[in-house]
């Protein structure tokens, strides 16, 4: 549907790495029980692992997000209002940032299973029209790298990616992935 709700998407998935439990929607505040997060914690923890890479947005941010922009009464929804911003983001649009999905993913998934081949080989030589089955014959190393984009790709997927999604050429198995990155 929109950029907002991926974004939100994302900050739910955020959250859930603090409180597992609670069911953020864009109306919950960073101090709701649950989650309490004091303005001490919001202004440093919170906001410098919202910038981050690990968890956070530093691949779409284009400023810092200032000190004191977020507070206790903030909500999730002012998080994402913030992220969505033309002036904070790199990916101002859906399409952009499906379209920044389909590069991360692609890479990733191309690192992925060159290092998982045996022997490895040259990402580079990995042509995307090819067959997984090409590079990684069989079943465990087919498992061994829907784990990895699992865990790699967490941050960004909405759903787990089943042992299914990885069945045809580079391409779609990218295109398969890239829809559990978007809400719509």
């Amino acid at each position: 549907m929109s950029l907002q709700e991926t974004i939100l998407g994302r900050v739910q998935i955020f959250f859930s790495h603090f409180a597992p439990h609670v069911a953020v929607t864009s109306k919950t505040k960073l101090g709701h029980p649950g989650l309490d997060f004091d303005t001490v914690t919001i202004q440093s923890d919170i906001r410098r692992d919202l910038a981050g890479t690990r968890i956070g947005f530093s691949d779409t941010l284009t400023r810092d997000i200032p000190l004191t922009q977020f507070g206790e009464g903030s909500t999730a929804g002012d998080i994402v209002t913030f992220l969505v911003d033309p002036q904070n983001t790199k990916f101002p649009t859906l399409e952009a940032y499906e379209a920044k999905m389909h590069e991360r993913i692609r890479l990733e998934l191309r690192d992925l299973v060159a290092d998982l081949a045996v022997p490895p080989i040259d990402p580079q030589v990995l042509q995307p029209g090819a067959p997984l089955s090409t590079f990684l014959p069989n079943q465990h190393q087919q498992e061994t790298l829907r784990i990895q984009i699992n865990d790699n790709l967490d941050k960004y997927i909405f759903r787990r990616v089943p042992p299914n999604d990885l069945l045809g050429t580079l391409n779609e198995i990218e295109d398969r992935i890239v829809v559990r990155t978007i809400i719509k």
